[in-house]
This record gives C-alpha cells, structure tokens and sequence, in this order.
C-alpha cells in the first residue's frame, strides 16, 4: 500500500478542485500545464458545474457555449479533453431505462462538439455492467 501511495504521489497528476472556476480559468492553467510540465490529458468533472461569471440567456446556451470552447481548447493544446456530463431522468421513464443522447442535461449540443460519447448506466445486477459508446 504504500508503495503504491508512493507511486500516485510521484505521478505527474495535477487536480484541481476550487470552486466555481471559470472556463477561462481552466483554459489559462491548462495553458501553464501545457508549458511547464507538459500537460498530456484534461478532464473536466463536470460540466454542469462550470460557470461563466456572467449573465446569460439561458442556462443551455451556457452549457452549449462551455462544450464549444472546450472543443477549442482541446485542438488548441492538442491534448484529448474528457469531460463528464450529467443525465437528466429521461432514462428513467423508458421501459428499458437505457440512457440516450437525448438525455444530457442542459444541452442537446453536448454531443455535437464532442468525437465520441461515453454512456454509462448502473447495472440491472451487481454482476454486470453497461457501456454504450456513441461516435457524433
């Protein structure tokens, strides 16, 4: 065990938990990490909880807005970007309970920036798991 806390305390793993942090600030760190210590993966935890620090229109438009500059980002810094989204209870009123794309919360543009989707479900059992990977 403990060299194995050994091992993750010497990876070259950086996270980054404060409160309420604009996409602009992430970007600017993302861009320091990048210079200084080569900045390899981003993932964003998530995307829901990000804010812009200024009026908008409508909470899907911010989250539609986050999505695009985050695409950006990523071909900006040539660095995959994964970014956790939640689901609304659209799933839940389904036969199958199977989730959808349809079932983003707060936007329906998530999928349309992003090259692949990742949808995870909890599993009918504790025996199985369920992973459908939609290309956009």
């Amino acid at each position: 065990m403990a060299s194995t806390r050994g091992r993750i305390n010497d990876a070259p793993l950086y996270i980054d938990d404060s409160p309420n942090m604009t996409l602009v600030e992430i970007r600017a760190k993302c861009r320091r990490l990048k210079q200084r210590e080569g900045l390899k993966l981003v993932v964003i935890d998530y995307l829901q909880l990000l804010t812009s620090g200024k009026r908008v229109e409508s909470r899907q438009q911010e989250v539609s807005e986050f999505s695009r500059a985050l695409k950006l980002m990523a071909k900006e810094l040539q660095v995959p970007v994964i970014t956790l989204s939640q689901l609304n209870r659209g799933a839940e009123q389904r036969a199958d309970k199977e989730p959808a794309l349809s079932d983003l919360r707060e936007s329906g543009s998530i999928e349309q920036g992003a090259d692949m989707m990742v949808l995870l479900r909890e599993p009918r059992t504790k025996k199985t798991a369920s992973v459908r990977v939609r290309r956009t």
